[in-house]
């Protein structure tokens, strides 16, 4: 990961493109606060999601931080995620 200050709202919009390019049906509409079971978003595709974070941030999520509460919307996705690469030993 580089030293650039990522900010939730960066982590979001990545994820919004996400879903709406790979997981949602044409026209679903979606923010980052609207709940992923409101829009479509099962379990499967919520694993993609994450897997698709994983990539694009270098990182592993631990599964404890996978809780209801992390997993809610993409706003609350994001934050565990920004939350989890602040915490992270930087690899030197």
């Amino acid at each position: 990961m580089s030293n650039v200050v990522l900010e939730s709202e960066e982590i979001s919009k990545e994820l919004i493109n996400f879903l709406s390019s790979n997981v949602l049906a044409e026209g679903v509409s979606v923010d980052e606060n609207i709940t992923l079971r409101e829009i479509g978003v099962d379990s499967l595709a919520l694993m993609q999601a994450i897997l698709f974070l994983e990539r694009q941030y270098q990182t592993t999520i631990p599964l404890e931080l996978l809780t209801p509460e992390n997993t809610n919307s993409v706003k609350s996705l994001s934050l565990c995620l920004k939350n989890h690469l602040l915490e992270e030993p930087k690899a030197s």
